[in-house]
């Protein structure tokens, strides 16, 4: 899947940024699969997983993959949604459990089950909501 996307060679991009911000690499890549297609649905330059796009029709570009990919762990370990642990927290899809308020996502459950099935499929085990995406 990462091959046909053209995001396996950011890998050791990915990784890299793993092990900074504690957060497992492939939470990214699901974020983008569920938020446009990888891709196929951008709003903004090189931001496949809408960082900084709003509701409010606020836009936010990138310079490449490696600025957006470091953007998703800067947001993810932002003040908003520091406190979070788990896939179900990070958006509107009834399975959030701390400060359901402020989500990544505000999409609903559709969102969610897009990211679990990405997640499953990369990880070859069932990933459900209450997964924890920190280390």
């Amino acid at each position: 899947m990462l091959q046909i996307y053209w995001l396996w060679d950011s890998y050791d991009i990915r990784v890299r940024f793993w092990e900074k911000h504690k957060i497992n690499y492939i939470v990214p890549i699901c974020i983008a699969r569920a938020d446009t297609s990888l891709w196929k649905k951008l709003k903004s330059a090189y931001n496949i997983g809408n960082v900084g796009n709003t509701d409010r029709w606020n836009v936010v570009h990138f310079a490449n993959r490696e600025q957006w990919i470091e953007e998703v762990y800067k947001t993810l370990n932002n003040r908003y949604l520091w406190s979070k642990q788990t896939i179900g927290d990070l958006s509107f899809a009834w399975n959030c459990k701390i400060k359901c308020w402020t989500v990544y996502a505000t999409s609903n459950d559709n969102r969610e089950k897009n990211v679990l099935n990405c997640m499953t499929n990369l990880s070859e085990k069932k990933i459900t909501p209450d997964f924890r995406f920190r280390f």
